[in-house]
């Protein structure tokens, strides 16, 4: 499989990922059981690397069946309407006012209870439940902003969500898009979409068509985990976007390593020469707060403001429109200043 290939004129080499099963004279297993485990087998020979052979063991064996189980109950919680929003806020790390809140999908599981997206978005990716999943989250989120909007309407609030790559192979997203806009009532500018740096990397002729699609109806683009990626900072200055998001493990560390440290200065500055948008992710500790404040970000999220929550539990700072200065700010910083409730 290594060796070279003439076309045209041209070598190419490819490698191959392969997966074995095998079936002895007593197994129960039938045809399309051995080359589903051969299949599920060259699929760990992708995630080990790729360019070689995995025999299937029995400890992969259960992990398939594990996994097909979460799949057919995956589709079945689509139909049963088990799947959930949660939102985190980001807020302006100056003032404590609300100016966003993210959009994550959470699934009721009957057995788990609730469940992070993390714990079931690769069989969702690998089986092509994303894209159905992903328009239910964008429809919903909309929903619920068309109604924070009519509940707080001097609340200029944003509602980001994010799409996958594989969301970007469909030739009708923007049309999609809009129509959410239109059905909701909703005005462009107050939904921003986050697409990662690989939808960037892999196709990004492609998905600039697909951003300035969005952004002609008004829709916000951001560039979600950046500076994990780095083949996009050959292409940005190409694409239509209005927002960096700084990854959270770049910004844990930047009061104690400076590596990370002056990655997030680099990226802050690339926003301010592009004019740019930058928002901290991962926010846990206030002295965090404090040196983004010193690079000049001021804008973040995390676990400091608050953790993911249902629609119901945001009602308070949906109310109050902002988090209370001495959440973000140690006490000695926050001594005078006037604080809301939250």
């Amino acid at each position: 499989m290594a060796a070279p290939v003439d076309l045209g004129g041209q070598l190419v080499s490819h490698t191959a990922s392969i997966g074995i099963a095998i079936a002895d004279s007593v197994s129960s297993m039938t045809d399309s059981d051995i080359l589903a485990a051969a299949d599920g087998a060259m699929y760990v020979a992708k995630a080990r690397g790729r360019n070689k052979a995995v025999l299937l063991d029995e400890e992969m064996r259960a992990a398939l069946d594990d996994r097909s189980r979460m799949e057919l109950m995956l589709r079945e919680a689509l139909e049963k309407d088990e799947l959930r929003l949660h939102f985190q806020p980001e807020v302006d790390l100056r003032t404590g006012r609300l100016l966003s809140v993210e959009a994550l999908v959470r699934w009721q599981h009957p057995d788990r209870g609730l469940m992070a997206a993390a714990d079931f978005i690769t069989v969702a990716e690998e089986t092509g439940l994303v894209l159905t999943i992903g328009r239910w989250v964008f429809a919903e989120a909309c929903r619920q902003l068309s109604a924070w909007m009519k509940e707080y309407p001097e609340l200029p609030l944003v509602v980001r969500v994010n799409m996958s790559p594989a969301e970007f192979a469909a030739t009708d997203l923007v049309e999609f898009v809009e129509n959410c806009l239109l059905v909701n009532h909703i005005p462009g500018d107050r939904l921003c979409i986050e697409i990662t740096e690989y939808a960037v990397i892999d196709e990004p002729e492609k998905t600039a068509a697909i951003l300035r699609g969005f952004r002609e109806i008004g829709v916000e683009v951001a560039i979600d985990d950046f500076g994990t990626g780095f083949a996009s900072m050959t292409e940005l200055k190409h694409l239509p976007v209005d927002l960096l998001k700084l990854d959270m493990s770049f910004v844990t560390g930047i009061t104690t390593d400076a590596y990370d440290r002056a990655i997030v200065e680099s990226i802050i500055r690339l926003g301010d020469v592009l004019n740019l948008g930058v928002t901290a992710e991962g926010i846990e500790q206030s002295d965090v707060v404090e040196e983004l404040l010193t690079l000049g970000c001021h804008r973040g999220q995390g676990y400091l403001i608050s953790r993911p929550v249902g629609p119901e539990e945001l009602v308070p700072l949906l109310s109050a429109g902002r988090v209370p200065l001495s959440l973000l700010r140690p006490a000695e910083l926050t001594l005078g200043l006037a604080s809301t409730t939250f």
